[in-house]
């Protein structure tokens, strides 16, 4: 308590935090102090500045330097500042010029109220800039992993800019500090005869102190406002994930269904390629019947036309029988063969007859398994243009579905980084952490080390692991019987317990780390705290297995 309520002062080694808040508020109180005094010292020393008699000034220098053993070679204000004393007690002359002492001495005390107001107001803008801003109001980029988040980038662009900023102002005021020391190591005759650069150059200072307010002011704005922005952003990508979820889920079963009919489609093309195959050797075999066939006719026509001839020199040997032939059949048997030739040729005729028709039909058969082929080879390429096409289409899909998934594992690693950011950022552990053992950008804080302490062995940190693996959901009902000194009302303990809450409205922790968190406030919070105190109230709560427990690994080992 002592550290938040105090107000920090200039060089002074700064104390263990207890909160972020805490460490917030002390570099505005330094900044708030260092534009009060610039202020103060502008509306004193510079504003109501009507003194400018540089003229007279150097003359009465001049005279005090020829004056013996009044005035040697000095260069500084502050010896001036004691020979004008020695001039008013030495009376004379110079001591009578009143009016110009006075303007002179005033222009000394300028001099000096200016020095201790660098000196101070410096000090002021660098405690605040390394001790507190610089050192815990960081955006812990690095628990990202190489992630790209535009809150988080623009935060940690912010405060690099911010600190240039401040830098900035502050090398402007060196610069002009110098110019003012250049002239008084000239001497103080030089440093009154540019009195009037002198002035303009104290303006510069001021200016450049009063420039490092609206910086401060935004960076301990933005770090106000980070953990809010974040579970904006966090928002966001849950609605995001949520929607390419759903979307990767759509695609998957569309591409499930696209390789469900890419399968299909083969097989069909497999049967339909062996219906090709079938028809093309049922049409060769056609054709071949038909060669066949062909032979076969030939064949038959050419012994049908000797047979022919044979039946008509037959016929003309009957025709050329004598007359008497015809009352008694000759023995020649004539007759008889050209009845059997007869018959050959009838015979003949109708086997040719069949051989032409089924010719005809073998033909007939052969066009029709001919177009059948040509229609189920068409039918086949289209197919296999088809599953090709499929096949593309089906490898597109899975190309698509690998940037989606890549991209929703993209979105949960964001997801996770920035609940890892809310949760570091707002864990009261951080700065102690960072206050005793450092902070290295770029580097994630492990929390499975606790931050070092700097009265030995820490038995009470011990217990509290204890406490909070074994109270379970009890953890507010413990912290609202801890003891307190100063004490603290129920009314307060209320208020961090809401506090605790809403730092965690939407990461919704275990009840383990809710209770390392409610006695991480109480060790802070309270000046005196021990071992003994946490088992009297664990038994208050009917908490007696754990206070046992705490007793026999922690006290027993202390004893």
């Amino acid at each position: 308590m002592a550290s938040e309520s105090s107000s920090p002062r200039a060089g002074q080694t700064p104390r263990a935090p207890i909160s972020l808040e805490g460490e917030r508020r002390k570099a505005m109180k330094l900044v708030y102090n260092m534009e009060k005094d610039c202020d103060h010292f502008r509306e004193k020393w510079l504003l109501e500045d009507t003194d400018d008699n540089s003229d007279d000034w150097l003359e009465f220098i001049n005279l005090a330097k020829n004056r013996k053993g009044v005035v040697g070679n000095v260069s500084s204000h502050r010896e001036f500042a004691k020979e004008l004393q020695k001039i008013r007690l030495e009376g004379g002359f110079l001591a009578s010029r009143v009016s110009t002492i006075d303007q002179i001495q005033k222009v000394c005390e300028r001099a000096k109220a200016f020095d201790d107001t660098f000196e101070l107001n410096y000090q002021r803008i660098e405690d605040a800039l390394n001790h507190y801003m610089v050192k815990y109001c960081l955006s812990f980029f690095a628990e990202l992993e190489e992630l790209d988040v535009e809150c988080v980038r623009d935060y940690e662009n912010g405060i690099n800019q911010w600190h240039a900023e401040i830098r900035a102002c502050l090398q402007e005021a060196e610069s002009a500090k110098d110019n003012i020391q250049e002239h008084l190591q000239l001497g103080f005759a030089e440093y009154v005869s540019s009195y009037s650069q002198i002035v303009r150059s104290m303006h510069s200072v001021l200016d450049a102190f009063l420039a490092v307010c609206d910086p401060f002011r935004s960076w301990v704005s933005a770090d106000e406002g980070y953990i809010k922005k974040i579970r904006i952003e966090l928002a966001c990508l849950d609605g995001q994930r949520n929607r390419k979820s759903e979307a990767v889920r759509r695609n998957t079963f569309r591409m499930h269904e696209d390789n469900a009919k890419g399968l299909r489609t083969s097989f069909q093309n497999k049967q339909l390629d062996e219906k090709v195959q079938t028809t093309g050797h049922s049409r060769k075999f056609c054709r071949k019947r038909e060669f066949s066939y062909l032979d076969k006719i030939e064949m038959t026509e050419n012994i049908l036309h000797e047979r022919r001839r044979e039946l008509e020199e037959a016929q003309s040997k009957l025709q050329a029988r004598p007359l008497h032939s015809l009352v008694r059949e000759p023995s020649d048997g004539v007759t008889d063969h050209a009845a059997r030739l007869q018959r050959d040729v009838t015979r003949l005729e109708r086997r040719l007859e069949a051989m032409k028709r089924g010719k005809r039909d073998m033909r007939e058969t052969r066009y029709s398994l001919q177009k059948q082929y040509h229609n189920l080879r068409g039918r086949y390429e289209t197919q296999v243009k088809d599953a090709a096409r499929e096949a593309e289409q089906f490898e597109n899909h899975a190309h698509v579905m690998r940037e989606e998934g890549e991209r929703l594992r993209t979105l949960e690693r964001k997801v996770r980084a920035l609940r890892r950011i809310i949760y570091v950022k707002s864990h009261p552990a951080t700065v102690k952490k960072i206050f005793f053992e450092g902070y290295t950008p770029g580097v994630k804080i492990d929390y499975r080390v606790a931050p070092a302490r700097l009265d030995g062995p820490d038995t009470l940190q011990e217990a509290i692991d204890v406490a909070a693996a074994g109270v379970g959901k009890d953890w507010d009902k413990m912290y609202r019987q801890l003891p307190f000194n100063p004490p603290r009302n129920a009314h307060l303990r209320h208020q961090d317990l809401e506090l605790l809450d809403m730092d965690f409205k939407c990461v919704h922790p275990p009840t383990q780390q809710m209770a390392l968190r409610s006695l991480d406030k109480w060790t802070s919070l309270s000046n005196v705290t021990s071992v003994n105190a946490l088992v009297r109230t664990l038994k208050t709560i009917k908490k007696m297995d754990v206070a046992k427990q705490i007793e026999k690994k922690v006290l027993t080992v202390v004893n």
